[in-house]
């Protein structure tokens, strides 16, 4: 069939049934979707009903059924949680309702289905005129006289009447002209309510009060039972509770679920355990016409595998898991399959074996642990170095010696206007003189150079005199003054 909408994915569902006597019964199936669907890929609208219907195939070459119908799990419908109807109907016995999932390019085989309820046999069409049937009406719209029970009317046909009436008295005068309300004996006629009762669907005792009269006591007591308006929907609810209560659980009626919204497995029928397969690779495997709970065993695997179908698709391969046993050797030494170990000695000496490793001598002395590495604390390990190794350790000095100074000499450069490096600190006897160029001046040099030029630290200051220039300062001084040159000058 084409799906409702085009990007609506489908199911493959497939069914046969047969009579007692092997011969494939006859029937026709109804599939619907029961609620309101909507599509986003394709933006369209697809109301509940009947989606397909048909007649079962009696050919024994085919499916009585295989059709592909509407997927309930396509990520492109809202709302998700509903479920495809499936109805089967068989002229001479009782229909089956299947309610199933149908998982997008699935197969269901509704033989593998719990069959929700019942349906009860189609009754035998009512034909009218005959016992057990239906009465017919004449060209008058009545009942023939051979279809009322005897006793109705007298129980006499007209030729009896006839007689009778051959044989009695004759009949007393009838009035045939004045007035009614003149005769005797006249029956009492009813009034007819000038306001009939309501035809709106809904019955109450108000409504039903102009006719109210006219009912037997039978009648009022069941009018006086109906439910008012703002009754009628909280009544049926709770009958439909109490009946839905009534048989929850129980055989022949429906099944409840549990907390976490499954069926309980005291409600499950006993499973049959699912059938096993033997096959030569994994196409085969996959081309297996088999249900959830079968095995697989391939035998093209070493050794074979097992593998299990957890899923209604036997055509993916995802839907098989492959069955090992717990604590199972999968591989050795990154082999698999037949793996052939070579013989490990268990008894006898070892320096009897072949092909042995090399194990290295261990020094009866091992190195020290202290920090400190010296040639001689090392002596007692060399021999477990390698060459280089040991090249490298007898060319370490002893001990931090001229040598050593030397080497560090070579590697770090002397400190300069332009270089960083190493620098020595002048003594305050080269500070004072001012004539070198490569040592570094302590805070010492510099006070001591300073007091050569202001005098004494306890010299008494007498005054302070500025000059223009370094050029107009005297030659010779005064004790006691500062001689300032004015920088902005």
């Amino acid at each position: 069939m084409a799906a409702p909408a085009p990007s609506w994915n489908t199911c493959r569902v497939v069914g046969t049934w047969h009579n007692l006597d092997g011969s494939r019964r006859t029937g026709t199936y109804k599939v619907t979707i029961p609620v309101r669907v909507t599509n986003t890929t394709d933006d369209v609208i697809i109301p509940a009903g009947v989606a397909m219907q048909g007649t079962l195939e009696v050919d024994s070459g085919a499916p009585s059924l295989d059709i592909q119908v509407p997927s309930n799990t396509d990520p492109d419908n809202s709302p998700a949680g509903w479920q495809v109807v499936i109805d089967v109907t068989f002229p001479d016995a009782a229909g089956e309702k299947y309610v199933i999932d149908t998982p997008v390019d699935g197969v269901v085989n509704l033989r593998t289905v719990v069959l929700a309820a019942s349906i009860p046999a189609p009754q035998p069409v009512l034909i009218r005129g005959v016992p057990g049937g239906l009465a017919e009406l004449d060209e008058t719209g009545k009942v023939p006289v051979d279809q009322i029970p005897d006793g109705i009317g007298g129980g006499m046909d007209p030729d009896a009447v006839d007689e009778h009436l051959a044989t009695t008295e004759a009949l007393a005068d009838v009035a045939r002209t004045g007035s009614y309300g003149d005769l005797s004996d006249t029956p009492t006629i009813p009034t007819v309510p000038a306001t009939l009762p309501p035809t709106n669907g809904s019955v109450t005792p108000a409504k039903v009060a102009t006719g109210y009269a006219l009912l037997t006591s039978a009648q009022q007591t069941k009018v006086d039972g109906l439910p008012s308006d703002a009754q009628s929907a909280s009544q049926v609810d709770t009958r439909a509770d109490a009946r839905i209560a009534a048989v929850r659980g129980v055989a022949n009626g429906v099944a409840a679920l549990d907390s976490a919204g499954k069926l309980p497995t005291s409600a499950l029928p006993p499973l049959a355990i699912g059938e096993t397969f033997t096959v030569t690779s994994q196409a085969a495997m996959l081309a297996l016409t088999a249900q959830r709970g079968d095995l697989a065993i391939r035998t093209d695997l070493d050794p074979d595998g097992v593998f299990i179908l957890t899923a209604d698709t036997p055509g993916t391969l995802s839907a098989w898991v492959q069955i090992t046993a717990p604590g199972a050797v999968l591989s050795v030494n990154g082999q698999s399959g037949a793996v052939v170990l070579s013989t490990v000695a268990s008894t006898g000496s070892y320096s009897d074996l072949s092909n042995k490793p090399t194990i290295p001598t261990v020094p009866s002395t091992l190195p020290p642990t202290d920090g400190s590495v010296t040639a001689a604390k090392m002596a007692s390990g060399l021999v477990a170095m390698t060459d280089a190794e040991r090249t490298k350790l007898t060319a370490l000095p002893a001990e931090f010696t001229t040598a050593t100074d030397a080497r560090i000499n070579s590697l770090v450069p002397s400190a300069s206007a332009t270089v960083q490096g190493k620098v020595e600190l002048a003594t305050v006897a080269e500070a004072t003189a001012g004539t070198d160029t490569a040592r570094a001046v302590t805070p010492a040099g510099v006070k001591a150079v300073a007091d050569t030029k202001v005098g004494s630290p306890n010299a008494t200051v007498s005054g302070i005199e500025w000059y223009a220039s370094e050029a107009s300062l005297p030659t010779t001084g005064v004790a006691g003054v500062i001689y300032c040159v004015d920088a902005t000058a």
